[in-house]
């Protein structure tokens, strides 16, 4: 690889994919900033008044060493309105050529990048590191990723209840091998994917009581193995097979962002049942949400009340539960929960529970199962709203409106970890 090469794909490792247009703002980095009472775009405008930006694609080797990926932090990188952006959040999603960091130096020491800002890229920011991709053999996505989780569209999300005498060679007809990525970590939803392993037989993700498979596990986790993807022509990934791993890989290797996805149990009356296992092992912590400021949502309950978060800002801590009727997990730990609301009785907390059912589902299930939480009805696109990729998941925000807690899974001591993030907001 040529030495210039490796300078432009060191630097835009660090892009992130965000859905909608946050970052719609043409050449100008700082365009659309936000309003003047947006605190954390003015705290941005202070950082960046005595630094230089510089060309993302000029950057000489010292530059880019000193901003790599892995050197990245929710001190040094922006998006356009001021957030900050943690490291997980760079490393990943490669491919995509919507947004661009453009690097930032203070003229004192021009060797060393100081601060990353994101934005949307321009067409010829775009072309440029598609064809710097292509030039690499590595695949490009121009758009939101087509792999991404959206819960307000079922059907992507929905698993495949794949044929266990399915042959490889079938499942592959007609797919493009995708490039095994040099770094960074390649999202797709594992239910609707058809897993081989290295001789060619179909590996089942999850078991017939919901929990993953340890074949899977083993194969998916470790980095003895890394999994060759194939797309269809819009990028969408709908196979992948397991070889073993090179020693470079192993050292290197990203590893996949899956999503557990429903089952297709009740899918047709708004539901679905969520396969998560019922081991501490399967919760999921998602440190690129923490710090973040919380999309605003208005809602009524299942009792009419009214619900929002700018109503509770400056005065109550937010605790969010999503969850949906038919997920054992998270009917499991609705004691816990509940005992929690009885502890914070009085105090300036919040409990929201955000349901993907309708109300009529909610209030059958209601009548056997306790959950003092408010509770709101048809909430699949809030959900992906907060990038929820299984269920339960919990939100702790804070007083400002920032998220000081996010986990998805199942953990026997959810109460626990919900009161130190609460006891923290306060």
């Amino acid at each position: 690889m040529k030495k210039k090469n490796l300078i432009i794909l060191a630097f835009t490792a660090l892009l992130f994919i965000w859905s909608g247009n946050l970052w719609a703002q043409g050449n100008n980095p700082l365009a659309g900033e936000g309003s003047p009472d947006d605190l954390p775009a003015q705290i941005l405008k202070e950082r960046l008044k005595d630094l230089v930006p510089l060309d993302p694609f000029k950057l000489t080797a010292e530059q880019a060493k000193s901003f790599a990926a892995t050197k990245a932090t929710n001190r040094n990188t922006f998006m356009i309105d001021g957030r900050t952006m943690a490291a997980d959040m760079l490393i990943g999603f490669e491919p995509l050529i919507d947004n661009i960091v453009i690097p930032y130096i203070n003229p004192v020491e021009p060797n060393k990048v100081v601060l990353g800002l994101m934005r949307t890229s321009t067409a010829e920011e775009k072309e440029a590191r598609r064809n710097a991709r292509k030039k690499e053999g590595l695949w490009v996505v121009d758009g939101p990723d087509p792999n991404g989780l959206d819960l307000s569209k079922p059907g992507t999300y929905e698993p495949i209840d794949f044929d266990v005498n399915l042959k490889k060679e079938d499942a592959i007809k007609g797919l493009h091998e995708m490039p095994v990525l040099k770094q960074g970590q390649s999202q797709l939803n594992a239910g609707r994917v058809a897993f081989f392993d290295e001789k060619g037989k179909l590996i089942p993700v999850l078991l017939p009581d919901g929990t993953q498979s340890p074949k899977y596990i083993k194969y998916m986790n470790g980095k003895d193995y890394t999994n060759v993807n194939y797309c269809d022509d819009n990028g969408l990934i709908k196979a992948a097979v397991f070889r073993k791993s090179t020693l470079e890989e192993k050292r290197n290797r990203g590893d996949a962002v899956t999503m557990t996805a429903p089952t297709a149990d009740g899918v047709g009356g708004g539901s679905g049942t969520a396969k998560l296992t019922t081991n501490e092992s399967t919760t999921t912590s998602t440190s690129s949400m923490l710090g973040q400021k919380a999309e605003n949502f208005s809602a009524k309950d299942i009792n009419g009340a009214d619900v929002s978060l700018e109503k509770y800002k400056g005065k109550k801590v937010v605790v969010l539960n999503f969850w949906f009727t038919k997920c054992k997990p998270c009917i499991q730990e609705m004691p816990q929960l509940n005992q929690l609301v009885d502890a914070y009785q009085g105090k300036d907390v919040e409990f929201i529970s955000l349901c993907n059912d309708s109300e009529e589902m909610i209030n059958a299930f209601l009548k056997s199962n306790a959950f003092k939480y408010h509770i709101v009805a048809n909430t699949f696109k809030l959900a992906n709203t907060y990038k929820v990729a299984g269920f339960p998941t919990h939100v702790v925000i804070d007083k400002s409106g920032k998220i000081v807690f996010y986990e998805m899974g199942y953990s026997p001591n959810v109460d626990s970890k919900l009161k130190t993030a609460i006891d923290k907001g306060l």
